[in-house]
């Protein structure tokens, strides 16, 4: 799984991101919750997660979404 943060203004600090669960090369099957953190100097509006499939050429999808209110 992966987790990316756009920006779409002049800010030129990356956000901090951080996957808290499950943790890294942790083996997972079948539903899996996925808990993530992300902040930045601006502010982050939203997290999507995206997954890949077992086959290393196999496009990531997206899985899930935050979006803070």
């Amino acid at each position: 799984a992966g987790v990316l943060a756009a920006c779409t203004s002049s800010d030129t600090t990356p956000p901090s991101l951080a996957i808290t669960s499950p943790s890294s090369g942790s083996p997972v099957s079948g539903t899996v919750s996925v808990l993530a953190s992300a902040s930045d100097d601006v502010g982050v509006s939203r997290l999507d997660v995206y997954a890949r499939g077992k086959g290393s050429t196999e496009r990531d999808v997206m899985v899930g979404s935050a979006v803070k209110e």
